[in-house]
């Protein structure tokens, strides 16, 4: 998902799982972004051989505001309410954003880059794509709450998939 020759950002070889397609903009509660699944990434998933060592991560790119104190929690909608948690939403981790706005003034285009290990929900996503399901819910909320007239400002969020080393 990052640009390759990025020397400065993540330097493992991932591949975009699912992906938004436009920039995400979180006001006060919160905001739902659709991720659309890849059908080649999806399809590699199937392959028993390639899925047995494949490792999920949750990235967030340019990562944009003013509030350095901020969280942002970022859900998955589960299908399947039987084995989601509060308001049919499973808890895929946090993201603290100490340092946002120097990273913003410093590189205002390109702003934070946030990596977060999902692995422990991997038979949930692998579950919806069998499933046939053609993208993921994501639910993104910043902690606390975002007061009127500030945001934070998402590049782009996308599930990715990582080979695991032999």
């Amino acid at each position: 998902m990052s640009d390759p020759g990025d020397t400065a950002g993540w330097s493992r070889a991932l591949r975009a799982l699912a992906a938004s397609k436009t920039a995400i903009v979180v006001h006060s509660a919160g905001v739902e972004v659709p991720v659309r699944i890849d059908d080649d990434a999806a399809a590699l998933l199937a392959d028993a051989d390639a899925a047995a060592s494949t490792h999920f991560y949750l990235l967030l790119e340019q990562v944009r505001g003013t509030l350095d104190a901020t969280v942002l929690q970022v859900y998955l909608r589960d299908p399947d309410p039987a084995t989601s948690g509060q308001h049919g939403a499973l808890f895929m981790g946090s993201v603290a954003l100490y340092g946002l706005r120097r990273a913003t003034s410093t590189a205002p285009d390109r702003g934070m880059v946030c990596i977060l290990d999902i692995g422990a929900h991997e038979s949930a996503l692998r579950q919806a794509i069998a499933r046939g399901a053609t993208q993921f819910e994501l639910y993104v909320r910043p902690h606390p709450a975002l007061q009127t007239g500030t945001s934070i400002d998402i590049g782009r969020i996308g599930i990715c998939i990582e080979p695991r080393q032999p």
